[in-house]
């Protein structure tokens, strides 16, 4: 049987995107940027974690997972399950008429100490077509970021606020520093700082950004549970 072409042609893309990924995060290390390695790490962690969820994209997922290795140092200990920290019951605040059930798990790294939890509900297979989730994700902020010390990871957090333009704002009262952000009306994401781990809680629906309220929320009561 053929392979479409356009099949054959994913792992030698999918491999020289993760080339070009990997050399950039050891490069911001190697110059203790801090804020580009802090960004750049939760961003791989977050996009690898959705596509864990779509097992047909399997050689992308290998691609962002060797790149995630390549910056990783030491094995650490698979981290606790994000989807003991939220139940589906509080989560209901973002959908009160929606049925949510238990969230998934995801070993996203074992070598980052970073781990998810993805709940979805609604309907079509992407947000422009009905579908909702929340992404909860754990990562162990000394592997991800190692070589950096808390007041670099604290303040390459806080940059976000400060960026002209951003739709961004300080949560108070979280661990040692925790942002919201919003850079598309479909996508609002709460991140902190917490006893040495960085907490990201992510929604994605047609109008994420007005739940703004709701998600700050969840992040502080998932944070109280770390």
């Amino acid at each position: 049987m053929s392979v479409p072409a356009e099949t054959s042609r994913r792992p030698a893309c999918e491999a020289t995107r993760a080339a070009r990924v990997a050399p950039d995060l050891i490069s911001a290390r190697k110059r203790g940027d801090a804020v580009e390695w802090l960004l750049e790490g939760t961003r791989l962690a977050q996009q690898h974690a959705e596509e864990t969820m779509a097992p047909h994209r399997k050689f992308r997922t290998n691609a962002l997972i060797f790149a995630l290795t390549m910056v990783a140092l030491p094995v650490a200990a698979v981290p606790k399950d994000p989807c003991t920290l939220l139940a589906p019951a509080e989560i209901q605040s973002l959908a009160p008429n929606a049925k949510i059930g238990n969230g998934v798990s995801t070993t996203i790294s074992a070598e980052l100490g970073s781990a998810s939890c993805v709940y979805t509900w609604g309907t079509g297979g992407s947000v422009q077509s009905g579908k909702s989730s929340l992404h909860v994700i754990v990562s162990d902020a000394s592997k991800l970021f190692p070589g950096m010390s808390p007041a670099m990871i604290k303040e390459g957090l806080l940059t976000e606020v400060r960026k002209p333009g951003a739709n961004a704002s300080q949560i108070a009262g979280v661990g040692d520093a925790a942002v919201f952000k919003s850079n598309d009306p479909i996508r609002a994401e709460a991140t902190a700082y917490v006893k040495g781990r960085l907490l990201q809680v992510t929604f994605q629906t047609s109008d994420a950004r007005v739940k703004k309220d709701q998600v700050i929320a969840l992040l502080k009561a998932a944070a109280q549970r770390l």
